[in-house]
């Protein structure tokens, strides 16, 4: 052997060895992180993989547990993005597709999610929640015939949690296809066996529209006002109330104003845990913004939301957005009201 393969051999042999002892210390700060993870100190954790990811940001392990513990879903969704872009065929691959798909129907993009779900599996291989998320894709696309069929595919599947979601959106996508009779007697039907379930309030709302897109406003404003007496804090369904309001003849411009006055708010996270939600809300509180935490159904799980606000104005709203962008490093999404 030459002197100089002999230098080539010692100096790859430097280089290989280099590239194991930064792999193994590359693997022994992931095992930290995931520990502070496993004890909901996601904080800790974030920070420690922040710096780990500086050094080494193509490390797959790195990027799904950044993705883990980050403390907004917007942030974390960068690194889970990240990580499908590098490694698309990666170990933690479906995993990191489901927290996408988790999030984007968190955040209400649902036709965001729908097209990951369409883009990473074929029917037959979905689980019943992306059968459901897959169904709603097609209903946003006003598909509605192939959401039906997608919907009626959860039902089969038996998931009693899911499955009361397939049903109401068989009924959503009755309506919006004008086949009221055939939606009347689903929401109906929801009601009668739903009555406890979380799915009973959109049933509700729902009827009343079918109602009052038959021109029939009495019985509109029948399970509108019930839906309004039961559930207090619920959004209001704006084109029902101006509806009744336009038929009962209150010609009153300071009414009809309140229906379309909003609160602005900034959407600073969308979790779904609710640990990870109370860290952002102690956090925005501590900054001394007025924050709080809004949960919502989504797909059957419960999401937590934080808010900050309100604001009297858009342009109010859009102000302080963009000082907290700019002070954050992070990017927010206004929230109406």
């Amino acid at each position: 052997m030459s002197e100089m393969q002999e230098i080539r051999r010692v100096f790859i042999g430097c280089i290989l060895f280099c590239m194991y002892i930064g792999y193994c210390v590359s693997a022994a700060s992931n095992r930290a992180a995931l520990d502070l993870i496993d004890n909901g100190d996601y904080l800790n954790a974030y920070n420690m993989l922040l710096d780990e990811n500086s050094k080494h940001p193509d490390d797959a392990e790195t990027l799904f547990l950044l993705g883990l513990c980050a403390q907004s879903g917007n942030i974390a969704s960068l690194y889970l993005k990240d990580y499908l872009q590098k490694h698309p065929g990666g170990e933690h691959a479906v995993e990191v597709r489901g927290l996408l798909m988790d999030y984007y129907s968190s955040a209400g993009l649902l036709i965001t999610a729908g097209s990951l779900i369409e883009t990473s599996y074929s029917v037959p291989d979905m689980s019943s929640s992306d059968l459901y998320k897959s169904a709603l894709y097609k209903q946003q696309l006003g598909e509605y015939s192939e959401a039906m069929e997608r919907y009626g595919k959860v039902m089969e599947t038996g998931d009693s949690s899911i499955k009361v979601w397939a049903e109401l959106g068989i009924c959503d996508c009755l309506l919006l296809k004008g086949n009221y009779d055939s939606a009347l007697s689903g929401y109906k039907e929801l009601i009668d066996n739903y009555s406890e379930s979380s799915v009973f309030p959109f049933a509700l709302v729902g009827i009343s529209e079918t109602y009052r897109r038959l021109g029939d406003t009495d019985k509109s404003g029948v399970f509108y006002e019930l839906y309004r007496e039961r559930y207090e804090m619920a959004p209001r369904n704006i084109e029902i109330e101006a509806t009744l309001l336009e038929k009962r003849s209150i010609g009153n411009e300071q009414q009809l104003k309140s229906l379309i006055d909003v609160e602005y708010y900034i959407q600073v996270g969308v979790f779904a845990r609710k640990s990870n939600a109370n860290t952002c809300l102690k956090k925005f509180r501590n900054l001394r913004h007025s924050a709080r935490i809004v949960d919502f159904r989504e797909g059957g799980k419960t999401f937590y939301r934080i808010i900050v606000g309100p604001y009297s104005s858009e342009k109010e709203a859009r102000r302080e957005k963009t000082d907290l962008e700019r002070s954050q490093g992070e990017k927010y999404i206004l929230f109406i009201q």
